[in-house]
């Protein structure tokens, strides 16, 4: 992640307060903003419920007037018939006047020919009535004259005794209210609307013709049975609306609502809130632009610069120095303590090679004295073996013989650790894999062996010793493969097997024959031989566990070694 884009992150995090307080404050004022066009929508609505309750008092004040007229005189058919004619043409929104007897039958109306004995009893509103004793308003129909959408309304006059008497009757002719409510400014795909208790639709702008008598979702109910209020719902055109509904006679189950679009209504509200936000963007994406330029040149250039020169020191160039880091006084003090440090750098880098070159000189001085010495060692050790030789082939006694070649044997074991020290670049460590190898193939070519037959079956691995480990290691392998070949096969021809072995810090060296075995109570402490007294010598000296196991047939000695120990 680049300089720039933590400063860029660093801007981000420090601007993040500030920016989720001026959401939240501007959604606080985005909900408010809504709520105030609800509450609008919300007026309007009770503004129109007060406009359009006069419609129905009209009517009720018709009935009171009707009945006053008619309560002594109703049963005169002629007289009654006469005057409802009259009043019903002076008021044409009102179809279908008529007065009726409390078991519902029409006794006098101003269409005679249609309505005269018609029965009411079964429609809702009669019923309604008779219940209540009070003015009330059926359900949507299609007038009988008009074949237009009406409601009929009804009011009781009462008797002395509180009993219904004779019954006044109208036709509300609906298409006058949705004309009175259609008078209301609304939105493109706004709607007004009146209904009832349950949701038939009384009136409806626009398009009344085709939705009044219709119902309406059973939300617009519920909340107009709870005292109006505002919800979001989808009406019967399947158009998602923002509904304002208020009570117009709510003891009548008769409600007005205005239904606006959503978006329609919110959108000064979506649109403050949006001009707010995008503001804050810009202001925010300035302030980043802003940072970024600033950081390119007061911070990433100079970084960069002193970058490049740790490169370079890095690299091996002890004269790089860093420049033009600017003018902060943190990146000049960070600048001067680079140079410094380079500088003291270059310094010590000339004093170290200045011992270098002389510890140079003093290791190859070293390294030829020690070549040297190793050389006249191993020519001396090759000399020694040479008169020892020598002597045992002027010797006739054979176990005198016997004795030569095995210190003759000692000795190649120690000449073979010089002679790999002198091939070696490394003084301090020998490959006892590679030596016990050539060791058991010298031993293998020497006059006793050959002249009895004998084999050695080497097998080994890599294992880095100290000559003052392999040296031990070497003569102990001397001395345990020729009493192999000494006492196990008697002198005649046999096979003795090698093996050094490598793991979990110990290195093991095994010598196995299939010989004759060592006796029963054969202990190696206890063994009076000179051999057996040098093996047991020289494992003390390397700290090395030995141990004797008799085979079927033969027997094998294990010495097992820690590295690194002497």
């Amino acid at each position: 992640m680049t300089i720039k884009i933590r400063l860029l992150l660093l801007i981000l995090v420090a601007a993040l307060p500030v920016f989720l307080l001026y959401a939240w404050s501007e959604f606080e004022g985005r909900d408010q903003r809504r709520a105030a066009a609800e509450d609008q929508l919300l007026r309007s609505t009770r503004l129109l419920a007060a406009q359009q309750v006069q419609f129905f008092q009209r009517a009720e004040s018709v009935l009171s007037a009707v009945l006053t007229a008619v309560s002594d005189n109703w049963q005169d058919t002629e007289l009654c018939n006469a005057y409802l004619i009259r009043l019903a043409g002076r008021n044409p929104a009102f179809t279908g006047l008529g007065v009726a007897t409390p078991d519902g039958t029409i006794v006098c109306s101003s269409i005679p020919g249609r309505m005269l004995g018609l029965n009411l009893s079964e429609r809702d509103y009669f019923r309604d009535l008779l219940e209540t004793h009070d003015f009330s308003i059926g359900d949507v129909q299609i007038g009988m004259s008009s074949q237009r959408a009406i409601v009929g309304v009804a009011l009781p006059l009462l008797g002395e005794d509180g009993a219904v008497k004779i019954v006044g009757v109208l036709g509300l002719d609906l298409t006058d209210l949705s004309k009175t409510i259609s008078a209301a400014g609304l939105p493109p795909n706004g709607v007004a609307a009146v209904f009832n208790g349950k949701g038939t639709i009384l009136a409806r702008s626009p398009e009344p013709e085709r939705w009044v008598g219709k119902t309406e979702t059973p939300q617009h109910v519920w909340i107009a049975s709870v005292g109006g209020g505002v919800t979001e719902a989808t009406g019967l055109d399947g158009l998602p609306r923002l509904w304002a509904i208020s009570p117009l006679l709510p003891q009548k189950g008769v409600y007005a609502a205005l239904g606006v679009p959503a978006p329609t209504l919110l959108a000064e509200a979506d649109q403050i809130f949006w001009q707010g936000i995008g503001l804050l963007v810009v202001v925010f994406a300035g302030a980043a632009i802003a940072a970024s330029v600033i950081g390119e040149r007061a911070i990433r250039r100079p970084l960069e610069s002193l970058e490049a020169a740790v490169a370079r020191l890095s690299g091996g160039d002890l004269s790089a120095r860093s420049a033009g880091v600017g003018s902060a006084p943190e990146l000049v003090q960070l600048g001067q303590s680079f140079n410094e440090m380079a500088q003291s750098l270059q310094e010590r880098g000339k004093e170290l090679e200045q011992k270098n070159a002389e510890l140079g000189q003093l290791a190859s001085d070293r390294e030829l004295l020690v070549r040297e010495m190793n050389h006249r060692i191993k020519n001396s050790l090759q000399l020694v073996s040479a008169l020892i030789g020598l002597q045992s082939a002027a010797i006739r006694d054979p176990e005198a013989k016997s004795h030569l070649g095995e210190a003759r044997a000692r000795v190649m074991a120690v000449a073979k650790v010089h002679d790999q020290l002198y091939q070696n670049k490394e003084f301090e460590r020998v490959d006892a894999g590679r030596y016990l190898m050539e060791l058991c193939k010298e031993l293998g070519e020497s006059a006793a062996l050959k002249s009895r037959g004998g084999e050695i079956v080497c097998h080994v691995v890599d294992c880095n010793l100290p000559p003052d480990q392999v040296v031990p290691l070497g003569i102990i392998t001397a001395e345990l493969v020729t009493n192999a070949f000494k006492h196990a096969y008697d002198d005649k021809a046999g096979t003795v097997e090698v093996e050094l072995t490598a793991a979990n810090g110990f290195c093991r060296l095994s010598v196995a024959d299939s010989g004759e075995g060592v006796p029963a109570d054969f202990e190696i402490e206890e063994h009076a031989g000179l051999g057996m007294k040098v093996v047991r010598a020289l494992a003390e000296q390397l700290g090395a566990g030995l141990e004797v196991r008799r085979l079927d047939p033969g027997t094998r000695f294990t010495l097992e070694l820690p590295f690194g120990q002497s």
